[in-house]
């Protein structure tokens, strides 16, 4: 982000061109996960085309907060953040089963969701 030791909680410390970058890589490779989806024999439909991207962008945007949170270096944020938008609804399922459980809130194994039309069992 920002500057770290100026950190008072505000929005004013954000770096808007980061996150900004960070949702359009987590979209393109969203719509790159959805082509490759309907290459697979997914059926084409335009709910797919607004939510597999968007899916994308929470999932990869949530991997970037942690890797900022801990500091991890800029190259291997790119890397996990590209993984994270990837994964999309298994990325976010597996992030709430983690950091849930971690609060006593969320379940013992990781819940898979249900395949997806393109998606090998």
């Amino acid at each position: 982000m920002a500057d770290p030791t100026h950190n008072d909680g505000s929005w004013a410390n954000v770096n808007w061109g980061e996150v900004l970058g960070v949702a359009a890589m987590s979209f393109s490779v969203g719509a790159v996960r959805l082509g490759h989806l309907i290459h697979r024999g997914r059926k084409w439909t335009w709910f797919d085309v607004v939510i597999e991207p968007s899916v994308s962008v929470v999932a990869g945007m949530m991997v970037w907060g942690l890797c900022e949170y801990s500091n991890t270096p800029d190259l291997l944020q790119g890397v996990l953040t590209s993984l994270g938008s990837w994964g999309g609804p298994r990325t976010i399922a597996y992030l709430d089963a983690k950091y849930l459980k971690s609060l006593g809130t969320g379940t013992d194994r990781v819940t898979r969701p249900a395949p997806l039309d393109g998606d090998q069992q």
